[in-house]
């Protein structure tokens, strides 16, 4: 073993967690650990009559819903348009209301 390695061996020995290993034992420098990554996470897309079914309202509905801009929706090709599960959720949070609120409209709009 040469002074230099000797001396860096020593370096890193004194440096490093213990467990640390950067030499094999022929003295040869390891192959780095590659990093984990995370997996990606890819939300399922439902095209217009999936979303229908699921939420239990008719294709025309959501259709409706894309092209007055209260869903967002992604363009697949030139005709499919796919809809996130998530924003699907968030268009039925704002549609989301409460009988006190449902018969005070319905007043209002009998008036």
């Amino acid at each position: 073993m040469s002074k230099a390695n000797f001396f860096e061996k020593e370096l890193i020995d004194n440096f490093l967690p213990l467990g640390t290993e950067i030499f094999s034992d022929d003295h040869r420098r390891l192959p780095r650990k590659r990093k984990e990554e995370a997996p990606i996470k890819i939300e399922p897309l439902l095209s217009i009559a999936e979303a229908a079914k699921a939420v239990g309202v008719s294709r025309h509905r959501i259709d409706d819903a894309i092209n007055s801009g209260e869903l967002a929706f992604y363009p697949i090709g030139e005709k499919a348009r796919k809809i996130k599960v998530s924003d699907l959720n968030k268009w039925l949070e704002m549609k989301r209301t409460f009988i006190n609120d449902y018969i005070s409209d319905c007043r209002r709009s009998n008036v």
